[in-house]
């Protein structure tokens, strides 16, 4: 499956469970469901519902809450049965064409790098200049200067270059 957005995967997941589930609720309805289906039928619905929270966190924009999810889920599964290969999940095509972008540019997906935060200054100005003076001199190290006035060595990086 490289290539595969998560969501997607998620997607063909909850597919395989809808595929299970749904002809034992429907025994369920109609009081045909024997007693060891009713324990896989719980088991079922339980592993479909999880899916269906994992599902609403990435497809904010389509499908706000698990039970949104919970009904294109069915209409996902009523499409399959009906034969129905036209049938769109929103979110998924986007989902679908930037996977296969990337599989065709020989791209992989990256981690975004951490945008950097800003470290407070809480020591006074007059100390700010005293260290600026002691690190300009070459008479302290950072470390010693952050010992000195007890911060820490990126508040004395963040006081010099500020």
């Amino acid at each position: 499956m490289p290539g595969k957005m998560v969501v997607l995967i998620c997607w063909e997941i909850l597919d395989g469970v809808m595929d299970e589930l749904m002809p034992l609720a429907k025994q369920e309805k109609e009081a045909t469901i024997l007693l060891g289906d009713e324990q896989r039928l719980f088991e079922l619905k339980a592993k479909a519902r999880g899916m269906a929270e994992i599902l609403c966190v990435w497809t904010v924009p389509h499908y706000r809450t698990a039970n949104d999810v919970a009904k294109e889920a069915a209409r996902r599964y009523k499409a399959r049965v009906e034969g129905n290969t036209e049938y769109v999940t929103l979110g998924t095509v986007i989902a679908l064409a930037s996977a296969d972008l990337a599989i065709s540019l020989g791209t992989k997906a990256t981690p975004r790098k951490p945008t950097p935060v800003a470290t407070k200054i809480t020591v006074k100005p007059f100390e700010q200049t005293a260290i600026k003076l002691g690190a300009s001199s070459g008479m302290f190290t950072e470390a010693e200067l952050a010992g000195m006035y007890k911060i820490s060595i990126d508040e004395v990086r963040a006081v010099i270059a500020g």
